[in-house]
């Protein structure tokens, strides 16, 4: 009878210990719920990504456009000499979207992803 209780319990812990690992790895991965648009270093706009129903453009400043969409915000338009602002993808938490020649910085906030790829131990 000690045998069964022994692999009844080794049985049931990985089990458990299964279902936790597949419970951490599909929890949707961390993404922005708030974004904050700076001008100037003054806040020019907050936008709440869960009201965003539609995608729109938002005008910043004289010289930025930005893409709204519930997925996140990026810069559409610039006139920045290099227009490396284009080129950053959508803000997300920990990673803005910084336009320095317009002093405009699109910035997340929310969950950030994890940046562990794996755990060994």
């Amino acid at each position: 009878m000690g045998k069964l209780k022994t692999r009844t319990f080794v049985l049931l812990f990985l089990l458990l210990a299964a279902v936790c690992v597949l419970w951490l790895f599909l929890q949707p991965r961390g993404s922005a719920q708030t974004v904050r648009v700076l001008l100037d270093g003054e806040t020019a706009a907050e936008i709440d990504l869960a009201a965003v129903t539609e995608p729109y453009t938002l005008p910043v400043g004289e010289h930025n456009v930005l893409e709204v969409t519930r997925g996140g915000v990026r810069m559409l338009k610039s006139d920045c000499p290099d227009g490396s602002c284009l080129r950053q993808g959508t803000a997300e938490p920990g990673k803005p979207v910084i336009c320095l020649p317009n002093r405009v910085v699109v910035e997340a906030t929310g969950k950030k992803a994890s940046d562990v790829d794996a755990v060994v131990g």
